[in-house]
């Protein structure tokens, strides 16, 4: 079912309708939040919050046919105010190679512990930007929707984050 009949049908009181739209998105947003924080009891509770605030502010969704790119710039505001809450480092407790399914550079990288340190050195906005694209698959529209930036920003933030990647010894 499309995202924009779920959403009237929420807005109707459907609650099977919402039980539907939160099983659609629920895997994506965690795992969004879980390399957001590095944690995933955190990312449980950080994807609960992000559903709730869908919710709460629902009537506010204007964007027809964008639904997905809404949320996920939901789910990112309640990591980035959790994490500026908290100002924690977090050790990742992930499996960091799942992006290698995605990017052969990062395949060619045999140690994990490489890997984390690799994706550690990289600046916020590029490392977000690699999860978004890479992990998510975001088109770099999506990704401008969701990070409020232009696409071709979206674009030249992976672009950098890759060359930093392979300037680092990604692909050797």
């Amino acid at each position: 079912m499309k995202d924009d009949l779920l959403i009237k049908r929420i807005r109707a009181g459907d609650e099977d309708a919402a039980e539907k739209l939160v099983r659609k998105f629920y895997a994506q947003v965690m795992r969004f939040c879980r390399w957001q924080c590095g944690n995933n009891d955190m990312a449980e509770d950080l994807t609960q919050e992000t559903f709730l605030k869908v919710f709460k502010s629902l009537d506010q969704y204007r964007n027809k046919g964008h639904f997905k790119a809404w949320l996920f710039c939901i789910a990112r505001s309640v990591c980035v105010d959790e994490l500026r809450k908290r100002r924690i480092e977090y050790e990742p407790d992930y499996d960091i190679c799942e992006i290698g399914d995605k990017n052969e550079g990062i395949k060619n990288v045999e140690d994990e512990d490489e890997i984390r340190d690799l994706l550690s050195r990289l600046p916020t906005e590029q490392k977000e930007a690699l999860i978004l694209h890479f992990m998510d698959g975001f088109s770099y529209r999506e990704m401008g929707d969701i990070l409020n930036i232009p696409f071709r920003t979206a674009q030249s933030r992976v672009n950098l984050a890759i060359k930093t990647l392979r300037q680092k010894g990604v692909n050797k």
